[in-house]
């Protein structure tokens, strides 16, 4: 079931160089998550398309799937 998500962080985690291209305060629909394969970390797929050759997992660094997607952190959303 799709839930409605608020963004509180578009600022590039730590370590990271790039984030995803979302708006502080805006609301996104939950589309699909992604667990990781190597540690668990879920990633949430909010319809943002990305222009990388891959999105990585914050925790692991595993590359995730679907390259058209640019996956986010969990932390960077409130359920609204």
């Amino acid at each position: 079931m799709s839930q409605t998500l608020k963004c509180l962080n578009n600022l590039p985690l730590l370590g990271n160089s790039v984030a995803p291209p979302l708006v502080v305060g805006q609301t996104y629909l939950e589309i699909r998550r992604h667990t990781c394969h190597n540690c668990g970390q879920e990633h949430i797929d909010v319809g943002l398309k990305s222009s990388y050759n891959y999105i990585s997992c914050y925790t692991c660094k595993e590359h995730l799937p679907d390259v058209k997607t640019h996956w986010c952190h969990p932390s960077r959303f409130e359920n609204v």
